[in-house]
């Protein structure tokens, strides 16, 4: 079994993804936009990063030393995701935090202003 999460941004993600890799530690795979440059290429991140395809995810899943107990990243499409991740493993559990759509949008507009 693998849980996946979708991380949806400014919804506590980042908390979970913490949480993920403290419970899973080297078996918890964070697919962000350093790791998509470290597999398919700077090219593929820059200047910005499109969702992953099936392909790019098997690829960068075989990359790792031993298979994956769980998933976290904003560049997987859910469907594309569970398509993959059901080649792979028995079960796939789905983690995500869902957020009121305002609040999601302050945030946003306070994390910006901040950068």
């Amino acid at each position: 079994m693998i849980f996946f999460h979708v991380h949806i941004a400014r919804t506590a993600g980042l908390t979970l993804n913490y949480v993920m890799h403290r419970n899973f530690g080297d078996k918890h795979l964070h697919i962000n936009a350093g790791v998509i440059s470290k597999n398919l290429g700077e090219a593929r991140s820059f200047p910005v990063t499109p969702a992953l395809s099936s392909n790019e995810l098997d690829y960068i899943i075989d990359q790792c030393e031993t298979l994956p107990k769980s998933i976290s990243s904003h560049y997987i499409p859910i469907t594309v995701g569970l398509e993959t991740l059901r080649k792979n493993y028995d079960s796939v559990k789905v983690i995500t935090f869902l957020r009121n759509p305002i609040d999601r949008v302050i945030s946003h507009y306070f994390a910006f202003r901040m950068k």
